[in-house]
């Protein structure tokens, strides 16, 4: 199987993204069976990039029957299973902050029952606008990244492959990451798969409301470590984007200043005004 598709995206993608989507598709090597054993320790954090998932990573991770495992620590593919077994042993639940996988919905239905998931969801001008923001070697995430991240998610979307990602600006790029992730999101919700979503902004306005949400879906008590995850870590690291541990939950973030022209919002207005409904997201004032 993962020849023929290699073989269905040559004519379409360029060397260097064949590589890329290569490991993509070897990222779940390890026979099912193995993480079937503790797929109901396993609690996976979802989402579009730039929406928070990494906010809720620390926070939560600083719970003490919590360990977390972050995307860079597993070279953004699921962790091997000798690893998340001996965790299973310590811990209670078992956090994953991987929303690069989320095109693998297939693979989660039919062979991780037991898994639960949760899918951070922002404002798509905040997120497109920190995509154009977040720089890997003064290039923005979107041109390194969208292609590959919206190729992935054609294998549930075919009309992906239908548009001219190519030539598509960074705008629309994102646009449309952000459009096909909450799409994305609605099958997730449809599936047999344990999910609770939430907002960002909600987020920023209430910790302890979502953050007491979320534990009592993760079926664990109430500890106040999850609000000041700040004092919790100790020593700083910044995480891919710019997130630091070490820094408190920051309100003004709910409305970040948005390096977007009126052309620009006009543009994702048009992508996903019919995603942004569920939501009530609206269009901002340029």
């Amino acid at each position: 199987m993962l020849r023929t598709l290699k073989e269905s995206f040559k004519n379409i993608l360029p060397h260097k993204d064949i590589k890329k989507l290569r490991s993509l598709l070897h990222n779940i090597s390890y026979p099912p069976f193995f993480y079937s054993q503790f797929a109901h320790k396993l609690v996976f954090i979802f989402g579009c990039q730039r929406s928070g998932t990494t906010l809720s990573y620390l926070m939560l991770n600083c719970h003490p029957l919590i360990q977390g495992i972050d995307e860079t620590d597993s070279c953004y593919k699921l962790p091997r299973p000798v690893q998340l077994f001996s965790l299973s042993k310590q811990y209670s639940l078992l956090l994953l902050k991987l929303p690069n996988q989320t095109f693998n919905l297939e693979y989660f239905v039919h062979n991780l029952q037991g898994i639960k998931i949760l899918w951070s969801v922002r404002n798509p001008y905040a997120v497109i606008s920190s995509m154009l923001r977040w720089k890997l070697k003064n290039v923005s995430w979107i041109k390194v990244h969208a292609q590959a991240e919206l190729w992935q998610h054609s294998f549930l979307f075919p009309e992906i492959l239908e548009l001219d990602l190519a030539n598509l600006d960074e705008v629309s790029l994102g646009a449309y990451i952000w459009k096909y992730k909450e799409r994305t999101l609605q099958l997730y919700q449809q599936s047999n798969l344990d999910i609770f979503s939430y907002k960002y902004e909600e987020l920023l306005d209430d910790p302890r409301l979502i953050m007491s949400n979320v534990l009592d879906f993760m079926e664990l008590g109430w500890n106040d470590n999850v609000l000041c995850h700040e004092q919790y870590y100790q020593f700083d690291r910044i995480y891919p984007g710019g997130t630091q541990q070490k820094k408190p939950l920051d309100k003004s973030r709910k409305q970040p200043k948005l390096l977007l022209s009126t052309e620009e919002i006009d543009l994702i207005t048009n992508i996903c005004s019919e995603e942004m409904q569920p939501y009530q997201y609206t269009k901002p004032l340029a």
